[in-house]
């Protein structure tokens, strides 16, 4: 690189860490990442909008990377959004190529609600512009987005490559080549050299990003496969998501109600009203004391599921040893007789799979898997949940699929179903944070919204159910449209 262009990427090196936007954290109080890694360094060049010339310049660094690298021709240039989108715009400016635009998601209104929006047509070369890579996800999200929508992608460029496997991850699965105009390292150089960090702090910091090179990532959806789910009940292999995905199809609902109530009565009473919206209604057996515990109730429950067309999902979270799940599951209150699937935790392994199996009896049972939480500061890391789908994967037989945020795994055979959900998105009481219907199927691409307070709190039940359904089954349509 030029002595000209190395002065300028230590300028604007030197400006971020004057104005906080490079940071170093403690030993124990550590960053954490979009990609929810912990990082004792945080890289964020989003204060260079506020400076038109050292955003103009950090832009020209990036382009002379990219070209250092490679000789392609491009016919557009995209940012992935929000915080590259005004480096392609000064890229795009200054070489004159039509700026392709990429939102983070699809709009809601107007005419065009396209993910990516662009003239161009169908088959040009597009360069995607980043300001910082750590795993490489938010590149990957919009790499699949411009090509689901015709583009070529084989390049891309940031700022910073902070050297954690999102280059090489990039390269591999991709096949996309990611230039930078420096890496962590030297972004550690540059600031030893003047005096900005000392000896201890940059050894520290360097030793972090060498034993984490490769972090864990979550796996980017294939949006470009949408199927309705009648079409997803023949690819299923546990016969529980095969009957789930049916009833959707058939019902026009992927509405689970969470029927939180305190007695039986108020369980069954609810169930009949609510059942013929409703695609499943999951229970909390365990919050019934055995004083007041009918198993009868529980029969007189599977006959109103089979009369409405409805699952039984009981919520007991198993997360115990294999023997005592088995028999959590089989005696007590009898879950394996009357419940169609249950949620569990992996946290004890591959186990809780066998000994649900083993309850099951030749019964046709399965389980949802829960991958992530709705409540703040929960411990489901990135890293838990890619061990959960890897124990789903490895027993497609079973498990039905996840209890989580948003979407997790591309094998369309896994449902996706998501709990807190309210018609308007915010914090509830004990930790609880709400997302809307659309929020969860038209954005996180969620396949089924869990409804609990929202439904039986409600002055009318049933009116409610009918508006959270249609909110649901709407949003799906809408994607699939798409």
């Amino acid at each position: 690189m030029a002595a000209t262009l190395i002065n300028s990427m230590q300028k604007i090196i030197l400006h971020l860490f004057d104005n906080g936007a490079i940071k170093f954290a403690d030993r124990g109080q550590e960053f954490t990442l979009k990609s929810g890694a912990k990082s004792p360094a945080y890289f964020n060049l989003r204060s260079l909008n506020s400076n038109a010339k050292l955003r103009e310049q950090a832009s020209e660094l990036m382009w002379h990377a990219c070209q250092l690298d490679d000789s392609s021709n491009y016919d557009g240039v995209c940012g992935v959004p929000l915080g590259a989108i005004s480096y392609a715009d000064a890229i795009s400016l200054a070489l004159d190529l039509p700026l392709v635009l990429k939102r983070p998601f699809a709009k809601q209104h107007g005419v065009s609600k396209k993910l990516v929006d662009s003239d161009l047509p169908k088959g040009s070369n597009c360069l995607v512009v980043e300001d910082v890579v750590t795993s490489g996800t938010s590149v990957i999200e919009t790499v699949v987005a411009l090509k689901d929508a015709g583009f070529n992608i084989t390049h891309a460029v940031t700022f910073i490559d902070r050297e954690q496997g999102g280059k090489e991850r990039l390269k591999k699965d991709y096949n996309i080549h990611l230039a930078s105009v420096c890496t962590g390292s030297q972004v550690l150089d540059i600031l030893h050299q003047h005096n900005k960090i000392s000896t201890e702090l940059k050894d520290y910091v360097q030793d972090y990003l060498s034993l984490n090179s490769k972090i864990a990532c979550k796996e980017v959806p294939d949006q470009s496969k949408r199927l309705t789910f009648g079409e997803r009940s023949l690819l299923a292999t546990n016969p529980v998501a095969k009957k789930l995905f049916s009833i959707i199809d058939q019902k026009s609902t992927n509405l689970i109600f969470s029927a939180d109530v305190d007695n039986l009565d108020s369980l069954l009473k609810l169930a009949s009203i609510v059942g013929p919206h409703i695609c499943a209604i999951k229970t909390h057996i365990n919050t019934f004391s055995m004083e007041n515990f009918k198993l009868d109730a529980m029969y007189k429950l599977r006959e109103i599921a089979d009369q409405q067309n409805f699952l039984i999902l009981e919520d007991s979270k198993f997360a115990d040893i294999g023997n005592t799940v088995y028999k959590q599951y089989v005696n007590g209150y009898r879950i394996a007789e009357w419940a169609d699937f249950v949620t569990a935790h992996a946290i004890s392994g591959p186990g809780i799979i066998e000994a649900l199996k083993k309850g099951s009896d030749n019964r046709d049972r399965g389980c949802l898997l829960i991958a992530q939480m709705s409540s703040k500061g929960n411990l489901a890391s990135d890293q838990y949940t890619n061990g959960v789908k890897k124990i789903a994967e490895e027993n497609k037989d079973y498990v039905v699929g996840f209890i989580c945020r948003e979407k997790l795994s591309g094998e369309l055979s896994f449902v996706h179903a998501t709990p807190g959900v309210k018609l308007t998105a915010g914090d509830g009481t004990l930790g609880q944070q709400y997302l809307t219907p659309d929020e969860v199927i038209r954005n996180r691409h969620s396949d089924v919204i869990i409804v609990g307070s929202g439904i039986y709190q409600a002055n009318d039940p049933l009116e409610a159910t009918i508006t959270y359904k249609e909110a649901a089954f709407a949003a799906y349509n809408f994607n699939l449209s798409e």
